[in-house]
């Protein structure tokens, strides 16, 4: 995509939904916002997810359009777990979830939490935003680039530190089956039934479904959606994540149209939940979840996903992760926040914060002095 001619670009481009803000933020545009299309024709997008504007809209315009709806959370086996007297419909916070894991160990079970919050930063934003916490300046992003990150202070920062404390309880505990492993092979180790609990984005259920069905011994599940950090408050709703696509700037208006009409067939229904069907998306549009066809999957394959779409329509107006477009520079530090927690029993909570924070703060200074915005 980085080309200096534009007709070299392709129609359409894709971008995880983390990276969307690099491409909407850049000042020489790579691409055509679908809202001059929109209004051109005065096209009806009432239809695509309510929450889902919050990730690729700006001051109610749409830039791209959602090509995916995944969610971030967690699985469970619930039959092991049920048989502990733990439901997991119960566990609201990170702290429901560790107190939890204590009735767990104390049943003899070991390494059976993959903690795939130390990985990425998701889960700790997620979380975030699950607790209505904006974690940035300038209106969570959403009223310009930010100049700041706000983990080190108010709410934001309570937040941050029970977050950090559950890690560093985790690891501390012996909890945690090995972190090193990929996401497939942790599926793996899920559908055997050494890990328990997983974190997980629910575009993974699929994998999951057919992982448990082969196992040698298949058993009960559930997907639950992102639970708030800390006991006691209120879920104000969940920000849905997954791919985009742009139309590209190509200079050409018939390419240009071309892939507007293919971004309109994309929305047709039965597209919508053939597509998550396929891939373990949520549907991108409300109708989309309506078809015969979905509805089979929803009640046969992934019964979880009912629960992601209530969540999903019930989520308030405006909750929704920061759009950055310095994320890959705020994961990679937030990565190596939890790699200090695993290598260094010694290195707190505190600690984690406050280094995420200052390193944050010089990638922020750092995005804003190469493209001149201060």
């Amino acid at each position: 995509m980085m080309t200096s001619n534009p007709s070299d670009r392709p129609d359409i481009f894709a971008s995880a939904g983390n990276d969307t803000a690099a491409y909407i933020n850049m000042e020489d545009k790579m691409y055509i916002p679908c809202n001059d299309f929109i209004v051109a024709e005065n096209y009806d997008v009432s239809n695509i997810v309510a929450n889902l504007r919050a990730n690729y809209q700006r001051n109610g315009e749409w830039q791209c359009f959602p090509l995916g709806n995944t969610n971030v959370g967690q699985y469970y086996n619930t039959e092991v777990l049920g048989s502990l007297g733990i439901d997991v419909k119960t566990l609201k916070s990170y702290q429901d979830i560790f107190e939890a894991c204590k009735v767990v160990s104390a049943a003899g079970y070991k390494n059976f939490y993959y903690l795939r919050a130390l990985s990425h930063i998701d889960w700790l934003n997620y979380a975030m935003t699950a607790q209505g916490i904006e974690y940035y300046d300038n209106a969570n992003g959403r009223a310009g680039v930010p100049t700041k990150c706000l983990y080190d202070e108010g709410e934001c920062n309570a937040a941050a530190l029970a977050f950090f404390q559950f890690v560093r309880d985790m690891i501390d505990s012996g909890y945690l089956l090995d972190p090193t492993i990929s996401a497939d092979d942790a599926r793996i180790s899920f559908a055997n039934q050494e890990a328990l609990i997983m974190d997980g984005y629910s575009s993974g259920a699929n994998a999951i479904v057919s992982l448990v069905k082969e196992s040698a011994a298949p058993f009960q599940w559930s997907y639950e959606v992102s639970p708030v950090i800390e006991a006691g408050k209120p879920s104000k709703g969940q920000s849905p994540g997954g791919g985009a696509l742009f139309i590209a700037n190509t200079g050409d208006y018939w390419r240009q149209q071309g892939a507007w009409e293919f971004m309109k067939y994309l929305l047709n229904d039965d597209v919508v939940s053939a597509y998550a069907m396929a891939t373990g998306y949520t549907p991108i549009t409300e109708t989309g979840s309506q078809t015969e066809e979905y509805k089979e999957y929803a009640a046969n394959v992934f019964p979880s996903v009912s629960d992601i779409i209530a969540a999903q329509k019930a989520t308030e107006e405006g909750v929704a992760y920061a759009p950055i477009p310095f994320s890959g520079d705020a994961n990679t530090v937030y990565k190596d926040v939890c790699a200090a927690m695993l290598s260094d029993p010694g290195y707190t909570a505190e600690q984690a914060v406050a280094d995420m924070t200052s390193r944050i703060n010089e990638a922020i200074e750092l995005y804003r002095l190469t493209n001149n915005l201060d």
